[in-house]
């Protein structure tokens, strides 16, 4: 049965410009963060929602950030906060970074 009545958004952030927000592979280091958010489309308030952000992940170059309504026919905006902590690294370990998020490929 197919409820029109259900709203949901997906997010995502990543250190690569082409990965669906739909899909989520927490095993893929160039994934940063996801979240969720579902709720009745004809309620003024209230839902379900869920957030994830991988703490251990260093970024070197680029993040994007993704945000989409599924099956929506509508413009939506959607807020979303990043809070970023400089790390001191080496030129190795920013190389090795990178070599990795390269490895992975562009999708």
């Amino acid at each position: 049965m197919d409820n029109t009545n259900i709203r949901t958004y997906v997010g995502k952030v990543a250190t690569v410009d082409s990965l669906d927000p739909r899909e989520w592979n927490w095993a893929d280091q160039r994934e940063i963060a996801w979240s969720w958010f579902g709720s009745d489309a004809n309620a003024s308030q209230g839902g379900q929602h869920f957030s994830q952000v991988d703490m251990n992940q260093v970024i070197v170059e680029d993040v994007y950030v993704y945000a989409e309504e599924p099956g929506g026919s509508t413009t939506q905006f959607t807020n979303y906060y990043i809070e970023f902590e400089k790390v001191e690294i080496t030129d190795w370990q920013g190389a090795l970074t990178m070599a990795k998020d390269k490895a992975m490929g562009d999708n």
